[in-house]
C-alpha cells in the first residue's frame, strides 16, 4: 500500500513539474498564420518537436520538463524567427510569434537562374 500511494505522489509530483510551450504565430499586421512549421528542441528533447499552427495561428506542445528550449518557427514566404526560451518548474511559457514578410532579396535566392543570365536571356529575346 505505502508502495503504491509513493508510486501515485511520484506521479504526481513529477506531472506537476511538466509544463507546455505554447502560443499563436502572427504577421506583422497581428493576423494569423496557419500552419507555420514550429519546432521546439534542447531541454532534453530528442529529436526535436515538430508541431504546426491551427487556422487561428495557435500551437502548443506536449508537457515537457523544466529546461532552456529553442523555438524556430518557419512558413513559405515569411522570415524565420528562433526563439530561445526558458521553461521554469512554476509556469507554461505563452509566446507570441511575429514572422514578418520575405523581402525580395531573400526570395531572389530561390530563383533558378542568377540575375546576370536572366538578363540575357531577357535582352537575347527582345
Amino acid at each position: 500500500m505505502r508502495l503504491l500511494l509513493s508510486s501515485i505522489l511520484s506521479l504526481a509530483a513529477l506531472a506537476a513539474s511538466q509544463h507546455k510551450i505554447s502560443g499563436v504565430v502572427t504577421d506583422q499586421t497581428g493576423a494569423p498564420i496557419p500552419d507555420a512549421v514550429v519546432e521546439i528542441s534542447g531541454g532534453g528533447v530528442h529529436p526535436p518537436a515538430r508541431l504546426e499552427s491551427d487556422m487561428i495561428g495557435q500551437f502548443g506542445s506536449a508537457p515537457l520538463p523544466p529546461g532552456a528550449y529553442t523555438v524556430r518557427v518557419t512558413k513559405t514566404g515569411f522570415a524565420s524567427q528562433r526563439l530561445a526560451v526558458s521553461l521554469l518548474s512554476d509556469k507554461d511559457s505563452a509566446l507570441r510569434i511575429v514572422l514578418p514578410l520575405a523581402t525580395l532579396a531573400r526570395l531572389s535566392h530561390a530563383s533558378s537562374c542568377s540575375s546576370r543570365s536572366c538578363r540575357r536571356a531577357i535582352h537575347t529575346r527582345g
